[in-house]
Formats: structure tokens, sequence, C-alpha cells
């Protein structure tokens, strides 16, 4: 049964309207690496970004990723690199959403450039009415080269808190010996938006001693891609080292 949502938007100039929205739950979910930079090199990186790596999807690509889904309702997880610092980004968005068929945007951050962009992504999401959820990674790497970040996200979350259908949660990957993040995350009142999971042997962690993959999902059917629209099905460790690939190749060609 299709769902209503009746989103109130008051703008600047003390207008106001009432957007419907009629959207059955969607079944299906995209995962998109819009682009291999990043603004940090953690050394566990699952998809080998880096502030080194200068791949970008291009949006004719993205363009025929969503158009090939039919009639279909979708979800949309944006990730990278880090895509709050990929150009296109909110173009990628306003199209998905523009199709009238996107049910949910997931952005997949680092965090560090959410404070700067929060307020356009509250307007996008006022404005069409589509549910919004930021995932921020945490993990001892950024907790250690970016002092307040905790601080930061907490004040962000107090924010927003009040938004219906958007949302800010935190997936934390942690080491054997990592429980005081989740100390720490908890002295900021943080635990119950907090997803907590051990680092994973692929990628930058290839032939660690972690477990391999494992996968949790909350929907029917997803498939994931990779910088330049190619389509892995589910296999994340085979994205991961085509990530590899690729920035490899472009490093050698500007070199």
């Amino acid at each position: 049964m299709a769902t209503q949502l009746a989103i109130f938007n008051v703008q600047t100039i003390q207008s106001a309207r009432f957007l419907y929205i009629n959207m059955d739950k969607a079944t299906r979910r995209l995962y998109i690496n819009v682009t291999d930079r990043c603004n940090t090199n953690c050394p566990f990186c699952c998809m080998y970004s880096g502030t080194d790596n200068r791949l970008d999807m291009t949006f004719d690509t993205f363009k025929k990723i969503v158009d090939d889904t039919g009639s279909e309702i979708f979800e949309l997880q944006l990730e990278g690199g880090e895509p709050l610092i990929f150009p296109k980004l909110y173009l990628f968005i306003e199209y998905a959403i523009a199709t009238g068929r996107c049910a949910k945007v997931i952005v997949l951050t680092n965090g560090i450039e959410l404070e700067k962009n929060l307020r356009r992504l509250v307007q996008i999401h006022q404005w069409y009415g589509t549910e919004f959820r930021i995932k921020v990674s945490v993990n001892y790497h950024l907790l250690k080269v970016h002092d307040n970040h905790l601080k930061t996200l907490a004040d962000l979350v107090f924010a927003t808190e009040l938004l219906p259908n958007f949302n800010i949660e935190l997936n934390t990957r942690k080491r054997h010996t990592d429980q005081w993040i989740d100390d720490e995350i908890d002295a900021f009142g943080l635990s119950e938006i907090n997803h907590s999971f051990e680092l994973q042997s692929y990628g930058r962690m290839t032939g660690s001693n972690y477990d391999g993959v494992k996968i949790v999902q909350n929907i029917d059917s997803w498939e994931i891609y990779a910088v330049d629209g190619k389509c892995f099905g589910t296999d994340l460790v085979a994205r991961s080292e085509y990530e590899k690939k690729l920035a490899e190749e472009a490093k050698n060609e500007h070199d």
C-alpha cells in the first residue's frame, strides 16, 4: 500500500507549501561509488580511496544506472571516496529524486565536511520530501586526526533530531582494541544511533587477521557500482579490487 507523506516546508520569504508524495516501499537499493577521491587516508579503506586519487563518476554514467531501474521504486546510497567533496553530488541527488521513484537517499560520509553541507542536504530533503539518511563513518584514524569529530557530530545530530525522515547515524569500524571508541560515543550521547562493526579483511585490510566480508541487509534486492559504472552485483570484494585497479591506472596515466 502506498504511503502518503506530508512535508511542510517554510521558506525564508515566509511562503509555505505542502508537498505530498505517494511512494511505495522500495525493494531495491543502489550502492553507487561516485568518486574515489577522499579528504583523508584511512589505512583500512575497503575502496582504496585517498587524497591522491582522482576518479569521479560522470553524470551520464549515473543517469544510465538510475534510468535502467525502469519504473521500479528504489533507494539510493552514494558512497566513495568522500561524496561530500564530489562536485556533482547534488546534481546526482536531485536527478534521482526527480524521477519520482527514489524513496530514500543515503549518503555514506566520513563526516569531515558534513557541517558545511548539512544545510543544503536538509533543504533538498524538505523541498522534495524524500527521506534522507546520513551514515557517518567513525574509526580510530578519523578520531586521531580530527580532535573534535564526535563533538561536531553530536552537535549536528542535535540540530536535526526533530526533522521528520532526516536521520544521522554512525557506522563505527573498530580494531580488536577499540572498545574506547564506543565509550567515547556513549559519552557524547550517541550510542543509540551507533552501529559498531569490526574491521573486515578486504580492501587495504586484505590478508589481515580479521574476518572476511559479512553482509547484513534490510532490503530485498541490492547491487553495487564502481566509479566507472560497472555493476558487481553483491560482490564487495570484486568491486574493491576493481577500484584499486582503476585508481592505479589513473595514477599511472597522470604520472
